[in-house]
């Protein structure tokens, strides 16, 4: 993925982190700093409240920055072994897709569809390394490791976020709401996540195939 992507990708994850802390601040203290700010003035900024935001934001940006991508991966997929959607690509992703014709794909592998998944995935990377300039193929990917890290964010800032609100609040029940909350939201990214990474596999080898003619019968 080029730079200014990746650029823009983590600037969305910041962004989200950002959001996030600041809410988990709100439902803390009360009214956000940045409400505050709006309302009362510059001057009239709860500092603790946006300190407090900002801590829990660049922990998670932080390890978001230190933890690997298999790692990120494994999670989404609920797997340590073979985790990256390449390594299934040929044995299960590619199947039903319209834009895949099985046997363009035979001929641009140079015969039969490997079924190792190890192999597979190696297939693919050569894939699509040659056409990872084709537009559709770079938005693909961008939305894959968009939605991986905000899954992975979301774990990070649901723990760190439930703990500062069960140690904060007077009752349960606002905690209870602020951590299901967090897991409902980290559920639905981590669905996106992984319809994003199969998307984005299946779009390389449709992009690889769509110019290859297949082999001449007889």
């Amino acid at each position: 993925m080029s730079n200014s992507l990746k650029r823009v990708s983590i600037a969305l994850v910041a962004a989200y982190a950002f959001a996030y802390a600041a809410t988990g601040a709100w439902v803390v203290h009360g009214t956000p700093a940045i409400a505050e700010s709006a309302l009362n003035s510059a001057g009239g900024i709860d500092w603790t409240k946006a300190a407090i935001a900002a801590v829990v934001a660049v922990a998670a940006m932080a390890l978001n920055g230190v933890v690997d991508h298999g790692t990120k991966t494994s999670i989404v997929y609920l797997t340590r072994r073979y985790p990256e959607p390449g390594t299934r690509v040929f044995s299960a992703l590619i199947s039903g897709d319209p834009r895949i014709d099985p046997v363009r794909v035979r001929a641009l592998v140079g015969g039969e569809l490997p079924n190792d998944p190890a192999e597979q995935n190696r297939v693919w990377y050569r894939l699509y390394r040659a056409n990872e300039s084709d537009p559709s193929v770079r938005q693909t990917h961008f939305e894959w490791l968009l939605f991986r890290d905000l899954t992975w964010v979301s774990i990070v800032l649901g723990c760190l976020g439930c703990i500062l609100v069960y140690s904060a609040m007077p009752t349960a029940r606002m905690a209870t709401l602020y951590a299901s909350a967090s897991v409902g939201i980290t559920i639905v990214f981590c669905i996106v996540a992984r319809a994003r990474g199969n998307a984005f596999v299946r779009t390389v080898v449709a992009v690889a195939s769509a110019g290859v003619e297949p082999a001449a019968k007889g």
